[in-house]
């Protein structure tokens, strides 16, 4: 279900354009705005400011479980939840052009995608 936003609306997350968040908020919210923050509480804070209408914040992840920053920070923040979209998450594990993947020795990842393969 896509929501209505108009062109104006803010909504802040935390990361780069391309995280997942960032998706959420362009298939959820396809005319807001997205402001990305470098961390969860930096997403908290322009939201709380009013720099930002909304956040698009991660609260579970369904093979990982609970993403326990927000836990520890949603309720000190005076925010609430007030909807919820859910992104199917898909990894690849990526080579140069002509490169094999077989037999390679170090892969860089954050600690969750390992969990989710």
């Amino acid at each position: 279900m896509t929501q209505t936003a108009t062109k104006s609306m803010k909504i802040a997350f935390q990361g780069e354009p391309g995280a997942n968040s960032h998706i959420a908020i362009t298939e959820a919210y396809p005319e807001a705005e997205a402001l990305g923050c470098p961390t969860f509480e930096d997403a908290l804070a322009a939201i709380t400011s009013g720099e930002a209408d909304l956040g698009m914040i991660p609260i579970e992840n369904s093979v990982a479980g609970r993403v326990a920053d927000i836990h520890h920070l949603l309720p000190h923040s005076g925010l609430f939840i007030v909807g919820e979209w859910f992104l199917p998450v898909h990894h690849q594990l990526m080579a140069p052009r002509g490169g094999c993947c077989g037999g390679a020795g170090w892969r860089a990842t954050s600690p969750i995608p390992p969990g989710m393969v």
